[in-house]
């Protein structure tokens, strides 16, 4: 019985890739393209570029606390749905003001708009990932969930490609389709009876709950190692059309590397940190990004770049899974879905800083690649520092735990 029930989960687990990857198509053909679509297209100056990223991101860590609550009480999969019509909505806006050539103010003004369901759906389904997957599996489970869902990063910029050379507004209705179709494949193969989260009457006292000291100093590296994982979306792009003079619409195939990676590498990965603790996959993972992004600076050809991103995906193979793993181990299940969203403020927090960050680093040093990318790892480091604090509290939280037991057991 308790093997058929690991089974349903498992399965559980790749039917929620698989909702995600469908979407994935849409948003992967989106990312590579979007800053140099509001810079070439749009013809916005570069600062300004980068404060609508920081505005996105800034609105969805304002969703946050709402969409943990809302994994938590709800349910997991109500949540999926309600951020499930949203990208529909939000998404079906914005290929109508591209076709109907809307100024750069509502188009922008849509995009920050999409924050809202990715911050919604991100805690549900981390956290139902969570619920399906045994103490010691954890790690496993979000491994596998995040390799099915990241083959939609490898279509997704290919067709991104296509249609960036065609015309933008193709790539606005690919992810209205791939919205529709994952909604769809949610209500008919997600079971949400068995996660955690039911829709109940919240009380005021719910709508807080404490975080740690330690919590608060694991989430201050995942800040920062949100700000260097996220120059690919908007400073290496750039970087790549100014520096490298690489054809923009090239710049999918890097994306779809990523995702071809990830896809490849991350049970290889899986295999080969078993010996190790999340802890430790997190800190080789961030080296691993300092690493990638400071080749970047030496980088001449479309090869290389592809290469440096085989290199910083690695990183992101490490470090994804643990981080989910830690927290969701971390956390009482009654409250996963919001620890999940304290998490994803964090990172959203060091997204929304990470822009127009590296697009000062970049403004600033004239584009020189080892002054940018050389600072832009520091934030490497700072994860880096963080990690090993919060390692090191958890270590002395359990000699004291022992220490306590071992009172008890003399008495």
């Amino acid at each position: 019985m308790a093997s058929e029930q690991e089974a349903w989960n498992h399965k559980q687990v790749r039917y929620l890739g698989l909702a995600r990857m469908i979407r994935s198509v849409g948003t992967g053909a989106i990312w590579p393209f979007i800053a140099l679509y509001f810079s070439l297209d749009l013809r916005l100056p570069l600062y300004i570029t980068g404060m609508i990223f920081s505005v996105y991101f800034a609105t969805g860590i304002v969703s946050q606390p709402v969409s943990g609550l809302l994994a938590d009480f709800l349910g997991r999969k109500p949540t999926m749905v309600v951020a499930s019509s949203l990208y529909i909505l939000v998404s079906s806006a914005l290929f109508l003001a591209d076709v109907l050539h809307g100024s750069a103010i509502i188009i922008s003004t849509l995009f920050v708009c999409f924050a809202l369901p990715s911050a919604i759906e991100y805690p549900a389904m981390n956290a139902m990932v969570s619920d399906l997957s045994p103490g010691t599996g954890k790690s496993h489970a979000f491994s596998t969930f995040r390799t099915i869902f990241n083959a939609g990063w490898i279509m997704g910029p290919l067709f991104g490609v296509i249609f960036f050379q065609l015309g933008f507004s193709l790539i606005f209705l690919l992810n209205v389709i791939t919205s529709v179709a994952s909604l769809l494949f949610i209500l008919v193969f997600i079971d949400g009876s068995s996660s955690f989260g039911h829709l109940e009457a919240i009380r005021v006292g719910d709508l807080h709950f404490k975080l740690d000291r330690l919590i608060i100093i694991f989430g201050s590296g995942v800040f920062f190692l949100a700000v260097l994982a996220g120059q690919f979306q908007t400073s290496l792009p750039l970087f790549s059309a100014h520096s490298i003079l690489i054809n923009p619409a090239l710049y999918g195939y890097v994306y779809a590397v990523n995702g071809i990676t990830v896809v490849v590498s991350q049970p290889v990965i899986n295999r080969i940190m078993r010996r190790f603790s999340d802890m430790q996959s997190m800190v080789l993972g961030v080296l691993f990004y300092i690493i990638g992004y400071w080749a970047v600076a030496f980088t001449a050809t479309l090869p290389q770049l592809i290469l440096d991103m085989v290199i910083i995906t690695t990183g992101e193979n490490l470090t994804a899974p643990a981080e989910n793993s830690i927290i969701s181990s971390y956390s009482p299940r009654e409250k996963t879905g919001r620890y999940m969203a304290f998490k994803s403020a964090m990172w959203g927090m060091g997204s929304m800083v990470g822009p127009s960050a590296g697009l000062l680093f970049l403004y600033g040093f004239k584009y020189s690649g080892p002054l940018t990318w050389s600072s832009i790892g520091l934030f490497g480091v700072a994860a880096i520092v963080a990690f090993l604090l919060f390692a090191s509290g958890m270590k002395r939280q359990v000699k004291h735990i022992r220490a306590n037991l071992k009172v008890h057991e003399d008495f």
